[in-house]
């Protein structure tokens, strides 16, 4: 869902140890694909957490609550 005042996104994903293991970078679309090499050093069958940060010309506008996954 689109924040109001957002211009872009970031999606953040972390691994088990809370450390950032990917992040897309600022996109301009409410969608992101993050193909399941890019994160080489997370086992299937893993859970990762992610978020997304939305951004207005660069600076932080809000951040969703984090929400956890299990990666194929």
């Amino acid at each position: 869902k689109a924040v109001p005042g957002a211009d872009a996104y970031d999606v953040q994903i972390f691994d088990d140890a809370l450390n950032e293991v990917y992040t897309t970078g600022a996109v301009t679309t409410t969608t992101a694909t993050v193909p399941r090499e890019a994160l080489p050093s997370v086992a299937s069958g893993a859970s990762v957490t992610w978020r997304v940060v939305a951004l207005s010309g660069g600076d932080v506008l809000s951040t969703s609550p984090p929400a956890s996954l299990t990666l194929p």
